[in-house]
């Protein structure tokens, strides 16, 4: 049996679709699980459905769902790795103070969900948290990229709203400077020595008294 091959408008409508269908489901494909990408622990989760506004909280993490972010139900987890882990990614002079990530898996479909239809907001209440603390993003293959928007900072908190599930995501601050030998704050002990040596000096111009 011979089968015709559609032409003109009809061909290319078909291609379109076929394209588009190709593109999406490379789309799914790449929402990473990035439980497997250094982000292991699940430091808290909730079941958050379409109309409903949510508030996710880890220790000083916390992490604001406004009511329609999600089109189904879904289940989100916020997750962490270890700050030592990704300290050894950050740039020289910098501390890693937090890092997090999301994993958000369509409750129907069991499908991972990749972007929001509103921002969620990111709030991390630090002590460490100063004006030049930085937010970056980290890649699935573990490259840290400083993240475009700056973070909003007052005092010890730091903001910051997010789209999409793509990435995950480190606070840092300036490392304080040590001492090679002690590995206590530079200053401190530099102050001290410096005492010490006005001691001697005024010792040592001291008047002696027979």
């Amino acid at each position: 049996m011979r089968v015709g091959i559609a032409r003109g408008p009809v061909a290319l409508l078909a291609a379109g679709l076929l394209t588009a269908g190709a593109a999406a489901a490379a789309w799914a494909q790449t929402v990473p699980d990035l439980s497997q990408d250094g982000f292991p622990t699940v430091a808290a989760q909730q079941t958050v459905s379409p109309n409903q506004a949510a508030t996710v909280t880890a220790g000083d993490i916390t992490i604001r769902i406004p009511a329609g972010t999600f089109s189904t139900p879904v289940q989100f987890e916020l997750l962490e790795g270890s700050n030592a882990t990704w300290q050894a990614k950050a740039p020289a002079g910098q501390k890693v103070i937090a890092n997090f990530a999301f994993k958000v898996v369509n409750s129907e479909t069991g499908e991972l969900v990749g972007t929001f239809a509103k921002p969620v907001v990111f709030t991390l209440t630090n002590p460490a948290v100063g004006p030049a603390s930085k937010y970056w993003n980290i890649t699935p293959a573990g490259a840290m990229v400083t993240n475009p928007v700056a973070p909003t900072i007052s005092g010890d908190t730091l903001s910051h709203p997010i789209t999409a599930a793509l990435v995950g995501w480190a606070v840092t601050s300036p490392a304080a400077a040590t001492s090679v030998s002690t590995g206590l704050p530079l200053a401190p002990v530099m102050g001290g020595g410096l005492a010490l040596a006005a001691a001697g000096l005024y010792l040592l111009r001291r008047p002696r008294h027979a």
